[in-house]
């Protein structure tokens, strides 16, 4: 395989974080290469999952890649949770920095559950059943027939950020690692960017406006999910760089449809609040900040 510019920059979870957001927005930066398909899922090995499935169709998510590039980047927010991908990032691409978004995890389920929704992967409509389910879904039980990645049905799992911070801590030196939360990029973007490129050490970039990316979606029409299932399925088994996700991203953006989720219950956001507390005093010591604003009231006393 020809010489290619190996990723040097990671931004490795966690989900429904503004990782799409900040990566669109890094793109546009003369100096930064955003891999295409954002989330090539490579190095995750150990999670049965991936967009492509060999390093010559990795390399060509970073072919448009060129010497003004400084920081190329791949920005797979699942490899968060998968230790294959972090001990490759860490021995392969050693000197790669990585970029990790933060949020309230029960407000990072509920966006994430739904999302699964969107997807076809989760068949029950309500979360609160979904979260249920979790334990038999676990042992292989009630998997829905178009969800490819059962690990993605674990909410609990997908909240608990100190515990997978904590180990990327453990590998990787803190130096290399920056830590966004969500909280405060909606409340100052041009700040939280200005930030992540002083982290990165490239030029200075003012953006005027900062748009909202990846707004919350359900499908127009549920039964036109298994065909773009097959279809990605079809892409992932050519494993043809030049068979790109343009052509299925059209059809699952014509069967999308925006709309504005409801609030969970008080009692169930309570119940996960007492479900992530101890994580989220976890993750309140390894990035130094206070939390409790995160917690339901009761869950503190």
């Amino acid at each position: 395989m020809k010489e290619w510019r190996k990723p040097n920059f990671f931004i490795i979870g966690a989900p429904k974080c503004g990782t799409t957001a900040i990566a669109s927005y890094l793109d546009e930066h003369p100096e930064i290469y955003i891999s295409d398909p954002k989330e090539p899922d490579y190095l995750n090995s150990d999670m049965a999952y991936s967009t492509v499935s060999s390093l010559q169709e990795y390399a060509s998510c970073f072919r448009y890649a060129t010497k003004k590039h400084k920081f190329i980047c791949d920005a797979s927010v699942g490899y968060l949770y998968s230790e294959k991908a972090v001990e490759s990032i860490n021995k392969d691409y050693g000197n790669s920095k990585l970029l990790v978004m933060l949020r309230n995890p029960i407000d990072l389920v509920y966006s994430f559950y739904s999302e699964q929704v969107w997807s076809g992967a989760e068949n029950v409509m309500d979360f609160e059943t979904a979260w249920k389910l979790q334990s038999k879904r676990n042992v292989g039980e009630n998997i829905p027939k178009l969800c490819k990645r059962p690990f993605l049905l674990q909410y609990k799992e997908i909240g608990l950020l100190g515990k997978y911070l904590n180990k990327l801590f453990n590998v990787v030196d803190r130096e290399k690692i920056h830590v966004v939360l969500h909280e405060d990029f909606v409340k100052n973007p041009a700040y939280e960017y200005d930030r992540i490129l002083d982290f990165l050490g490239v030029s200075s970039m003012k953006i005027e406006d900062f748009p909202y990316v990846n707004e919350n979606k359900k499908p127009r029409n549920r039964f036109v999910v298994p065909a773009i299932q097959w279809l990605i399925s079809i892409k992932m088994k050519l494993g043809n760089p030049k068979f790109n996700f343009g052509i299925i991203k059209k059809i699952i953006d014509a069967n999308s449809v925006s709309y504005k989720r409801t609030k969970l219950d008080e009692r169930f956001r309570e119940e996960l609040s007492e479900e992530f507390y101890e994580d989220i005093m976890m993750l309140s010591k390894l990035i130094e900040r206070n939390l409790d604003h995160w917690l339901v009231k009761s869950t503190k006393n």
